[in-house]
């Protein structure tokens, strides 16, 4: 969990808790939402950007289009 002022990401939506989840993915771009518990803590939400993830049909894994981060392994070729 990011402290005040903090970007989080890119993340992969499936990795995130339910209820951060279901708010982020009826958000739009710099909509900012409203204070929401996620377990003990209250966030304030606000979705930078939205970022497609890519399935590389070499590896077969869906691949971040952000190299390094999630799903890929090293010798996938992105």
């Amino acid at each position: 969990m990011a402290v005040a002022g903090e970007l989080v990401g890119p993340v992969d939506l499936g990795q995130l808790d339910p209820n951060l989840y279901a708010i982020l993915t009826v958000s739009q771009p710099s909509q900012l939402g409203l204070p929401q518990r996620i377990g003990a803590d209250v966030v304030i939400v606000r979705l930078e950007q939205q970022i497609p993830a890519q399935r590389d049909v070499r590896c077969g894994n869906v691949c971040s289009l952000n190299k390094g981060l999630r799903g890929c392994p090293p010798n996938c070729g992105n």
